[in-house]
């Protein structure tokens, strides 16, 4: 089934007028492509005496194979000589032999005479050259017989496949190039003849290039290693053995930044109770004058106790808290508010309801130029995370009171060292000594305390 699966196609694509042609450097060796796809072969006792024909020196099957006798001299019996006959007259400037041993090809024209190829009439193929590997000879045209023959007299050769060629070089490819967000996609046609593509690129037009992807066997390119806002410019050539195309035509491309949502907050942790702001920044935009969000909280975690608008951009609906999810629909006031680059546009204020990390998420956003709206996808949608500590009062009973003032009044002046750290948390705002930064942090959590008696 295999053999046959290959035949036709083989078959298919000669009729179409498609060639299929040989691949260089792979493991697996593709005889097909020449002139004796799935072509008979006759085998005798000389170029003239037919004893039977074969199949297998053309099946593309290396599993296969047919033993050619040792050459005797005056033998009509062995088969040392296996013969192709051809219509009209080819050229060949390549083959492919795998077999056992050194073989020897002759060509004959019409005239049947020998022709020379390199001034000799035959080629000898040592075994160096009979693995299957692509061997190029000088263009010899005018065959008319191709004739492989085993000139040992001593013992036989096993010989798998045996094909010949006419390669040309591969045309230019037609290159598109496609940028985003620091990368440039490059994409173009298959050439019927390559057996690879090379990819060049240069920071001017017209080159000089630089090689940046050799021998590529697929018809698409991704270059990653590019700087967002730097125009690169590309050409791609088609490879096979004979040698390299033309360039293809130069498809120039500059890579830029997505537009991102980005939520920023400052602080790193908190406490369960205070408070702090997440801006909300517009980033890698030009000329957006009207943006339509919505927000994401974790309101196990964090309480919304509002918003602040940044001069220059108002919010114009009526944001709702629902369940810890918020929309804006917030517009520039004038021209000059309009959003290039980067920019915080509002800020939100949330506080530390419980311990834990909490995050908050930008879900969907669209933003809006003069002329036209966009939506930014998930992934420039981005998130923050803050995380939020339980209260960790000085003597450590699980709220504020005066006896923590009182402690930290004791400790007034001393370095954390000082403070018997088995028993005392002094040190409440963390810079190494008890002063009035923490007895201030105290006394405002004793106001916040609704337990604290002098507070009902």
């Amino acid at each position: 089934m295999k053999k046959l699966i290959m035949v036709l196609m083989a078959g298919l694509l000669l009729a179409s007028g498609v060639g299929i042609y040989p691949q260089v450097g792979h493991a697996a060796i593709d005889y097909s492509g020449g002139y004796l796809d799935g072509q008979p072969y006759n085998l005798g006792s000389d170029e003239n005496t037919i004893k039977t024909t074969t199949y297998l020196l053309t099946d593309n099957n290396e599993a296969t194979s047919v033993t050619m006798s040792k050459w005797v001299s005056s033998g009509t019996t062995d088969l040392d000589h296996a013969i192709k006959n051809f219509g009209t007259a080819i050229t060949v400037n390549a083959f492919r032999l795998k077999a056992s041993a050194n073989m020897q090809i002759y060509f004959y024209d019409e005239a049947n005479k020998n022709i020379l190829v390199n001034g000799i009439g035959r080629i000898d193929v040592p075994t160096s050259q009979t693995d299957g590997s692509l061997v190029q000879i000088p263009p010899t045209s005018g065959i008319r017989k191709v004739v492989l023959f085993n000139p040992s007299t001593t013992s036989s050769v096993s010989v798998s496949e045996f094909q010949i060629y006419n390669l040309s070089a591969p045309a230019a490819p037609i290159l598109n190039a496609s940028p985003s967000n620091s990368k440039v996609d490059l994409a173009w046609n298959g050439v019927s003849v390559a057996t690879g593509y090379n990819v060049k690129r240069s920071l001017t037009p017209n080159g000089p290039y630089t090689t940046i992807r050799s021998n590529l066997t697929t018809t698409t390119f991704s270059d990653a290693d590019v700087i967002n806002g730097t125009t690169y410019y590309y050409i791609v050539t088609a490879l096979n053995a004979i040698g390299e195309s033309e360039p293809s035509n130069e498809a120039s491309a500059t890579p830029t930044a997505s537009p991102i949502l980005n939520v920023v907050i400052e602080n790193e942790k908190i406490k369960v109770g205070e408070q702090f702001t997440s801006d909300i920044v517009l980033e890698n935009v030009s000329n957006i004058y009207a943006e339509d969000f919505k927000i994401d909280y974790d309101s196990n975690l964090l309480n919304f106790i509002g918003f602040e608008e940044v001069p220059g951009y108002k919010i114009y609906n009526q944001p709702t808290d629902e369940n810890g999810k918020l929309r804006f629909i917030i517009a520039s006031h004038g021209e000059q508010y309009g959003i290039t680059g980067d920019k915080v546009f509002l800020k939100l204020k949330f506080s530390g309801k419980a311990k834990g990390t909490a995050k908050v998420d930008a879900l969907e956003c669209r933003i809006a130029d003069t002329e036209s709206e966009y939506d930014l996808n998930e992934d420039s949608c981005l998130e923050d995370s803050i995380v939020i500590e339980g209260i960790k009062d000085v003597n450590r009973t699980g709220e504020y009171t005066l006896v923590d003032l009182a402690i930290d009044g004791f400790y007034f002046g001393k370095t954390v060292a000082q403070t018997d750290l088995s028993k005392h948390d002094a040190d409440q705002v963390e810079d190494g000594i008890v002063d009035d930064n923490d007895l201030v942090f105290i006394v405002n959590e004793i106001l916040n305390n609704p337990n604290y008696p002098l507070n009902a």
